[in-house]
């Protein structure tokens, strides 16, 4: 064993110059009662947080030190600031050793004006570390851009300076605290009150800077002056925003299986057939198809993509019953009875795809009635118009009874208004 520690010894020694084995520091925060250096200890970098000489002394402030060590410390994740020990150092007296993390507070970050990508990834490991941290039965408290760090190589989240953080088990540090314009409302009227919600109102804060545009609902939520209002947990808010990715690629895919079936289940002309009146894509919207000139929207014409829902399904709904408008126009259709079986499918689609829709929104949500409201009444404006044609036609009971057509063709009416609402 004296070999290999020798060994180690002298690797250290080749590699390392003598200004590297000693300890340098440089002050980057002086705040509140802490102080904050970066220091180089054998050529690594890491973080000193100790306290400013008036509080040295001070026990509560010695005691919240060792609070946020002993909170910290208990934490193990990648988005997770490090706690390495506590000590008491020669040049800051009582504190703690954290990792040194190498990237820009988020607000600075944001600056930059990241892609999409990046701003997606920052919102999941930021929901990931905040689901971590309270299943360790802790609340940060103080849940602000300064304290996310986004690192340059990866751009990694890292939450920092748990000390404001609390626990059930401390009886320390039990009054208002946390940064105002961040903080819920409970946490700095009844601060002893808090619990995973607090950092939940924070974190609503954090989407709207991040997304501005963008999961408004969900962060609006998040946002509630009444706690009660606002979601129970982090995994509630992890399934709404995949629900919210999820969504425009679900209707598509419903979409397309619907228009798959049309051939069979609602025309009876194959030359009637529905073409695809959409294309979804990362960017472009296509609603329409004019002399097969496709007219396209993208998705900058929409106030958001909730509307581009809307609009995507309204659409569909009125191109469904325009082959059998006209096929009655052309006489292609000529019986009451006909008409109604063929349209039949169209409601049972909608029916369909609504109980579809219904699996990605939050229920009574306001965009979950403005959803709803919207298709009620297209469907009412689609039929209305449909009614227009279809009441100028014949009853085949009627003209059977008139004797204007035969058993043979009349029972072949009925052969096919059968096949018709059957499929």
């Amino acid at each position: 064993m004296e070999q290999e520690s020798s060994s180690s010894g002298i690797v250290q020694n080749e590699f390392l110059t003598a200004e590297d084995t000693l300890t340098s520091y440089s002050e980057l925060a002086c705040s509140g009662f802490n102080r904050i250096f970066k220091i180089k200890r054998s050529g690594k970098w890491f973080l000193l947080k100790g306290l400013k000489p008036e509080f040295r002394n001070n026990p509560t402030y010695l005691e919240l030190l060792k609070k946020e060590f002993a909170l910290t410390s208990q934490l193990d994740h990648p988005n997770i600031v490090k706690a390495i020990a506590k000590e008491n150092d020669a040049r800051i007296g009582p504190a703690i050793l954290m990792e040194y993390i190498d990237g820009d507070t988020l607000d600075v970050f944001l600056k930059k004006n990241p892609s999409k990508a990046i701003r997606q990834k920052v919102i999941t490991e930021l929901l990931d570390a905040l689901q971590y941290i309270h299943s360790k039965q802790t609340i940060h408290r103080d849940i602000k851009p300064s304290n996310i760090l986004i690192t340059h190589n990866g751009s990694n989240v890292k939450i920092i300076d748990f000390g404001l953080s609390d626990a059930d088990g401390y009886a320390i540090l039990k009054q208002a605290a946390g940064t105002k314009k961040y903080a819920a409302p409970e946490q700095l009227v009844a601060p002893k009150e808090v619990d995973c919600r607090t950092d939940i109102f924070a974190f609503g804060k954090m989407l709207q800077l991040i997304f501005p545009n963008k999961y408004t609902a969900i962060a609006k939520r998040c946002t509630q002056t009444d706690r009660e209002k606002r979601y129970d947990n982090i995994e509630q808010i992890q399934k709404a925003i995949v629900r919210r990715e999820r969504f425009p690629y679900i209707v598509l895919g419903v979409f397309l299986a619907i228009l798959a079936l049309l051939p069979s289940a609602v025309l009876v002309y194959e030359k009637n057939f529905v073409e695809p009146i959409l294309v979804h894509t990362a960017d472009t919207i296509v609603i329409e198809q004019k002399d097969t000139v496709w007219v396209e929207k993208t998705t900058s014409d929409y106030a958001s993509q909730e509307q581009i829902l809307i609009d995507e399904t309204t659409n569909w709904i009125r191109k469904q019953l325009l082959p059998a408008t006209q096929a009655i126009e052309n006489g292609e259709i000529k019986y009451y009875e006909i008409a109604h079986a063929q349209v039949f499918p169209f409601f049972k689609s909608v029916q369909n795809y609504c109980n579809e829709v219904s699996k990605t929104l939050e229920e009574n949500s306001l965009f979950y009635h403005q959803f709803y409201n919207a298709v009620s009444i297209v469907q009412s404006e689609t039929m209305n118009k449909y009614l227009q044609y279809v009441n100028r036609l014949p009853i085949a009971h009627d003209v059977y009874r008139q004797g204007k057509i035969s058993e043979e063709e009349y029972q072949q009416l009925l052969a096919l208004q059968k096949s018709l609402v059957e499929q």
